[in-house]
């Protein structure tokens, strides 16, 4: 099927959930570190390719598993539309119709919140001055 990720028939549930949590802590790590003036001092203009090459890489490596939704957006909305056109409740059977809500939509939103403590935990948290990290407490 096309528009939309699907999971290998032989992926769990929680499989799809770790897949999902790393992927999109991957890539809000790597989104961050590039955004971040104080790290690499990217110019302006290459912010985009270096975030589409993220993105690419991430979805080449973790795509198999189940397809790397990564954005919410992406996957539910194309799910909505096959839905609309024609091809019936199937986009959102697969693992017991948990896919679309687990890989989808929790997986993601997780792994970017797992993927921003981490990075602010090891990598923002050293550019701050004492200052701010006794106002962190």
């Amino acid at each position: 099927m096309i528009f939309t990720t699907f999971p290998n028939p032989s992926a769990s549930i929680y499989g799809v959930l770790l897949d999902q949590i790393i992927c999109a802590s991957l890539v809000m790590m790597a989104v961050l570190t590039v955004m971040d003036d104080t790290n690499l001092q990217i110019p302006k203009y290459l912010i985009p390719v270096l975030i589409s090459i993220i993105i690419c890489g991430v979805i080449v490596s973790f795509g198999f598993n189940c397809g790397a939704a990564l954005n919410p957006a992406r996957d539910l909305s194309a799910r909505v539309f096959l839905l609309l056109v024609g091809y019936g409740d199937d986009v959102f059977l697969p693992l017991n119709g948990l896919y679309w809500l687990i890989g989808g939509i929790i997986g993601p939103h997780l792994g970017a919140l797992v993927g921003s403590v981490i990075y602010l935990m090891l990598i923002d948290i050293q550019h701050k001055t004492c200052e701010h990290i006794v106002l962190l407490k």
